[in-house]
């Protein structure tokens, strides 16, 4: 299953972040797409451990910046896949 979730979000509650992620247990898998000026574009979910933990994530990603790629010495888009591994303890 794919979802794809687009910029912007609402920015997420840090305790409402924590309690998300204290109820999953799974492996989180995705993509987001960075634009040439570092901001996130879109993000593609493959594989989730809840519907919930998806949102947190997208929001937390979707309103962070990064260091864009550079194609031939020049800022440029791309993909950067990331892997989450949440463990209930």
């Amino acid at each position: 299953m794919t979802v794809t979730v687009l910029a912007p979000f609402e920015s997420a509650d840090c305790v409402q972040c924590v309690d998300v992620f204290k109820r999953g247990d799974g492996d989180f898998s995705a993509e987001v797409e960075i634009g040439a000026d570092g901001n996130p574009v879109a993000m593609a979910v493959f594989k989730s451990p809840d519907p919930e933990i998806t949102k947190v994530v997208s929001d937390i990603v979707l309103l962070s910046s990064f260091k864009p790629a550079r194609c031939k010495g020049v800022p440029c888009a791309m993909a950067f896949p990331f892997h989450i591994a949440f463990k209930v303890a």
